[in-house]
């Protein structure tokens, strides 16, 4: 408050005076009877000794008494500030208006109470200002107008305020603090932040505006008890309280209470906060705990030590146990005596924040009963992302290893079935074999005795697929590489005798067929390397013959298949796809039909040992 905007003016100054010379205020004519002069005296000790700086203007603005605690305030002697103008108790930068305002206050003067909304200051004399409040009280004397300010020092009320001010407005949540009669008398920036309104917008408003519509009338109700009795309320009390925005959005609130004493009367301090965030992360964790106490695999929490500390209903129903019979205990209540727990290796790897692959093992349940469980362990972190603990989630997957069990013993069945069945395949196809060889044998026909020897071989040819498949670990799928090994040795111990130069070369990637591509690709070879072993070489020739069979993969999805030969060459007047022989049409028909392929012949190139030869080249699907 600045003492500069209220007091009085000045012309010629009167000369200082003592106390003892200067007349009282309240002086009577000389005559005065005693009881008169016994209350001047207390009126003038009264005035002495206020707790309060009383200072009395003349109405030119000059000091013409003052108490000692106005001596006291502003540091000078009484006889520093008789006759002296009311200036210069004020700050220098507010004199000059000061006169002013102190000539209004002559023209219309009127009582001025304490504290009536003006920032006011004094100076002492050794420079220092101090906040003041100021109460005027015009006072007709016998000789003139004069007005008495009571001078009140506020300083450290200020600072006070001050300090509440600065701890209200770096408070974290909204605070407002009303008046008995619910009326907004401050507030800080984070309510204008959390409801939307500016400052002067809310003072002097009922607080229930910052309320829905449906909870004011009964809030009034509240409030006014409240006064009744008050007393602290903390945050959290479980009410469902609700904020609203100056854009009218509703949003859940918790309220602490608390009441301050002031000269103005019982005021309310307010602190809201919204828990909009935490009601969204609530409502997310219910939804959670539902999902994982209604889930049917067993999802178990456990801390760092390996203690149970949450146990779902699907654990439950997985080991037997209900949640009160094994929170606390360690989660090694579940492994089986007989069998190394694994759980320290598991939670070390969980401290250094790993997540486990799954793993199937066995668990003991309640009854003693063992279980096959499929188990996967990750860390569970808290709000500052330090690992607490770990989470458990398992599955019963007993009725899938029975079934594994079953289904292994059924396979194993089925294998040595079709084993039993490949190796019968076989030697019927040999019986066969044996029977065309047999029965040509009576033959004296030169053409058809060869027709039945064909036919013995390609029974044999197909004869050996069904034994390399009887000899092997896969029974779907058929090592051909080997197979081809053991059919072109087979063909040129029957064939080579015709011409014992003869050769076959071998270049094979490994390659797994199934069975209905094994018995094309074995009677495909089997009739192209047997024409060459039985025309491509004819005596006498002094040359050693070579025939190549090259098996080589194109590409992850498709095979090449190649027999070359060096010998006298597919003859050019004949065409390999509308032959009339047996052997080539059923070369094309495997090609084409049974492998989706496609076959070429090369019969102009340089065979190998640079004789002509002939070269076929199939490409089918791998």
């Amino acid at each position: 408050m600045n003492v500069a905007k209220h007091s009085l003016s000045k012309s010629n100054p009167p000369q200082p005076t003592t106390d003892q010379e200067s007349p009282s205020l309240f002086d009577e004519p000389q005559a005065a009877k005693p009881a008169q002069a016994e209350s001047e005296a207390l009126l003038h000790g009264l005035f002495e000794y206020a707790p309060d700086a009383i200072i009395v203007v003349d109405s030119q603005g000059y000091i013409a008494r003052l108490n000692a605690q106005a001596e006291t305030m502003f540091g000078y002697s009484r006889a520093e500030l008789l006759g002296q103008p009311l200036e210069l108790l004020l700050p220098e930068r507010f004199r000059k208006q000061h006169v002013a305002y102190r000539l209004g206050y002559m023209i219309e003067a009127r009582l001025r109470p304490m504290g009536a909304g003006l920032e006011l200051f004094g100076r002492r004399k050794d420079g220092t200002e101090l906040a003041v409040d100021i109460m005027l009280s015009p006072l007709e004397s016998s000789e003139e107008a004069i007005v008495i300010a009571v001078i009140r020092d506020v300083t450290e009320r200020k600072r006070s305020q001050e300090k509440f001010q600065g701890l209200l407005e770096s408070a974290p949540d909204a605070m407002v603090i009303v008046n008995q009669d619910g009326q907004i008398v401050l507030v800080n920036a984070q309510t204008e932040e959390l409801f939307g309104y500016k400052r002067d917008q809310l003072l002097g408003q009922s607080v229930e505006m910052l309320l829905p519509e449906q909870f004011r009338l009964s809030h009034i109700k509240h409030r006014q008890n409240y006064f009744m009795a008050p007393q602290t309320r903390s945050m959290g009390r479980g009410l469902e309280l609700y904020g609203l925005r100056q854009d009218g959005e509703t949003f859940p609130i918790e309220v602490s209470l608390s009441t301050l004493e002031t000269e103005d009367g019982l005021l309310v301090s307010s602190a809201i906060r919204d828990i909009t965030k935490r009601k969204q992360i609530e409502a997310e964790q219910a939804q959670l705990a539902a999902i994982v106490e209604s889930s049917d695999v067993a999802i178990i929490g456990k801390n760092l030590d390996g203690i149970i500390t949450s146990w779902n209903r699907g654990a439950e129903r997985i080991y037997g146990y209900t949640v009160d019979e094994v929170k606390g205990q360690s989660v090694s209540l579940l492994v089986p005596p007989n069998q190394p727990d694994e759980t320290p290796q598991i939670m070390q790897k969980i401290r250094q924040g790993e997540v486990t692959e799954q793993y199937e093992t066995v668990r003991i349940r309640k009854d003693g009963s063992s279980i096959h469980v499929a188990l996967a362990v990750s860390p569970i972190k808290d709000t500052n992302g330090h690992i607490v603990g770990a989470s458990v989630i398992a599955r019963d997957i007993s009725e899938r290893k029975q079934a594994e069990t079953q289904l292994r013993a059924s396979l194993k069945e089925k294998e040595a079935l079709l084993k039993e069945i490949h190796h019968r395949v076989k030697n019927n196809l040999q019986i066969i074999s044996s029977l065309l060889k047999l029965q040509a044998s009576y033959i004296q026909d030169t053409e058809t005795q060869a027709l039945f020897q064909e036919s013995q071989h390609r029974i044999r040819a197909m004869a050996l697929v069904h034994e390399t498949l009887y000899l092997s670990q896969d029974l779907a799928q058929i090592d051909f590489a080997r197979y081809v090994r053991q059919l072109t040795h087979y063909l040129l111990s029957v064939y080579g005798g015709q011409s014992p130069d003869i050769e076959i070369q071998l270049d094979l990637k490994e390659t797994l067929l199934d069975l209905d591509r094994a018995i094309a690709c074995g009677l495909i070879i089997g009739e192209l390397v047997s024409n060459a072993l039985k025309y491509a070489f004819p005596p006498p020739d002094g040359q050693t013959g070579i025939i190549h069979v090259e098996l080589w993969p194109v590409n992850e999805s498709q095979i090449r298949l190649t027999i070359r030969d060096n010998g006298v060459g597919f003859p050019a007047h004949l065409d390999f796809r509308q032959t009339e022989t047996l052997g080539l049409q059923l070369v094309n028909a495997l090609v084409t039909d049974e492998l989706d392929g496609i076959i070429e012949l090369n019969r102009n190139e340089t065979g190998l040992d640079h004789h002509q030869g002939a070269s076929f080249e199939m490409v089918f699907p791998g």
